[in-house]
């Protein structure tokens, strides 16, 4: 999951390298080949912890049927009552 997508990370990351090209248009589909590979993958987002999980599609019902399950006895905590709260300073 990226902030930006291939094309304007490309044009940010190889600026240089695309100024310099005497094949502007074919480095540029391959560098966004080579990023949208690297980077825009749940893989990848998995490694840097941005998600928990990367889920194959066989197993999504099973998952998603675990955690309803999981959920269903959950116990909201009653919390303490305040009689003041937090004064804004």
């Amino acid at each position: 999951m990226q902030m930006l997508g291939a094309e304007p990370a490309v044009k940010i990351l190889y600026r240089r390298e695309l100024e310099a090209a005497a094949d502007k248009a074919a480095l540029f589909e391959q560098k966004i080949r080579e990023y949208q590979d690297t980077y825009l993958t749940p893989y990848h987002s998995s490694s840097r912890s941005v998600i928990d999980a990367v889920i194959q599609p066989q197993d999504t019902r099973r998952i998603i049927v675990s955690a309803l399950r999981m959920l269903e006895t959950k116990q909201v905590p009653e919390r303490a009552w305040r009689k003041h709260g937090n004064i804004p300073l």
